[in-house]
């Protein structure tokens, strides 16, 4: 789960976009314990970052 939010923390750096979301999910995270679903929505936020700055 750590990673999961460093992930986060790198993707609002790349963009201002995904504060909004990245906030989103990380409420998530604390809301309920989502577990691995919470976790692979916030991996793949991350990846899709990657994808635009790669551009």
């Amino acid at each position: 789960m750590k990673q999961g939010v460093s992930c986060g923390i790198a993707t609002v750096q790349t963009m201002e976009v995904t504060i909004v979301e990245t906030e989103l999910h990380s409420k998530y995270y604390t809301a309920g314990s989502c577990g691995q679903h919470c976790f692979r929505i916030v991996t793949n936020l991350c990846v899709i970052v990657i994808d635009v700055s790669e551009q």
